[in-house]
């Protein structure tokens, strides 16, 4: 699927990277030093730097040897990486909003090997587990999944059962936390749904995905149904089947100039939610004709350009949403995409991504399909690539890191 990007001002990076160790024997030296009282460490010895693929300049990445390895700090732990998953966001920040010397990358999965004090969730040495982190961050340019070790909060990680993957793991991060951004906030920035544990009495709402065969669509749809709602995508009709058989009981082709009409025609003009996670011009202006006269609410994962803005009718309510908004700290990118710190968002995210764990637990949600590729850290760039060029589709880019 194509990845529709518009250019934006550059992000400036409000703080350096911090200065690498320089180790020149890498398999010997340990972060033994660093260690605390009140931090709990794995019998294995952890090595004091790492590979990391660090951001150089607008469209161009390095793979750093020397990126420090750090012990976390209080609420926090270290997982050591073992497969990472590619989202067209890492390709728009790579593009348009790099951070130089920032580390990059979004999904990741792997194994706590050291915890700090005071975790939200209770998570162990050992304890498999994925999510995503805010990569090319500019207040925290260690952050990126793209590593052989990050650091992260625990209360966002999600505990992989353990009939799953590593790999398919790798998938979850961005996608499952913008579905709960984007579908479950009450009385907030998104379509208000009833959630999965607790779903609708009557199951007699469609709820449209624009882009129902991508990693994020393919979620919310799942996502839909398990609340007990009735989810309608599009998708290109090659896609059609594979959308069908994770719970959407339409399917229409977003490539046809009567896409939205359809729609209508089968939800009887009373369509009242849309997630849209394509987010294209194209895309936007379907899911503004596709809903009723009625009006209702429209989400998007970029914001509207201010002339498709202008042709939204004013009974639709519109809320672009980026899933870094669920660390609940300020996103310091330029605009349309800079938020203010919402701790509120991140509560939210804290108990949804509890919810996401007891329905993987009991087997309710399948990851995306993977295309794994071979050569490790040093490979992603071509893989960032194949988003670039919209050579993949219904599939997520993934890449063992260890």
């Amino acid at each position: 699927m194509q990845v529709e990007m518009r250019r934006a001002p550059r992000a400036e990076c409000t703080r350096a990277p911090a200065e690498p160790i320089s180790c020149p024997d890498r398999q010997q030296r340990t972060v033994q030093s660093q260690l605390s009282p009140t931090t709990h460490l794995s019998l294995m010895s952890l090595p004091s730097v790492q590979k990391a693929l660090v951001a150089e300049k607008a469209g161009h990445l390095r793979l750093a040897e020397d990126a420090p390895v750090k012990l976390p700090g209080p609420g926090n732990v270290l997982v050591r990486i073992e497969a990472v998953a590619l989202n067209p966001v890492d390709v728009k920040m790579c593009d348009f909003l790099p951070c130089p010397g920032a580390r990059c990358g979004s999904d990741y999965a792997g194994t706590v090997v050291a915890a700090g004090d005071d975790l939200l969730k209770e998570l162990r040495v050992g304890d498999r587990v994925c999510g995503f982190v805010f990569g090319q961050n500019p207040n925290e340019p260690e952050a990126g999944a793209f590593a052989e070790y990050v650091e992260i909060n625990a209360g966002l990680a999600i505990r992989i059962p353990d009939y799953m993957s590593f790999e398919d793991a790798a998938t979850l991060g961005v996608g499952i936390a913008t579905a709960g951004l984007s579908l479950f906030i009450p009385d907030g920035d998104s379509l208000g749904l009833p959630t999965p544990l607790e779903p609708s009495p009557a199951n007699n709402k469609h709820i449209l995905v624009c882009g129902g065969a991508t990693a994020s669509g393919r979620l919310a749809i799942q996502l839909i149904k398990l609340a007990n709602l009735t989810p309608i995508a599009t998708c290109s009709p090659k896609n059609f089947d594979q959308v069908k058989a994770v719970g959407a009981a339409r399917v229409f082709d977003y490539n046809s100039p009567t896409c939205a009409k359809e729609i209508r025609r089968a939800t009887v003009s009373r369509l009242s939610a849309a997630l849209d996670c394509i987010s294209r011009t194209s895309t936007m202006k379907t899911c503004y004709e596709a809903i009723g006269p009625a009006g209702g609410r429209y989400v998007s994962l970029d914001p509207a350009p201010a002339r498709i803005a202008a042709t939204r009718p004013r009974d639709i309510r519109t809320y672009a949403v980026l899933a870094f908004e669920a660390l609940g700290k300020e996103v310091n990118l330029p605009e349309p995409f800079t938020r203010e710190a919402q701790p509120e968002k991140y509560e939210f995210s804290v108990k949804w991504l509890e919810q996401v764990e007891e329905l993987l637990r009991q087997q309710k949600l399948s990851t995306p399909p993977v295309l794994l590729q071979e050569g490790g850290l040093g490979a992603i760039p071509q893989g960032l690539n194949l988003i670039r060029t919209g050579k993949v589709s219904n599939q997520k880019v993934v890449y063992r890191v260890q």
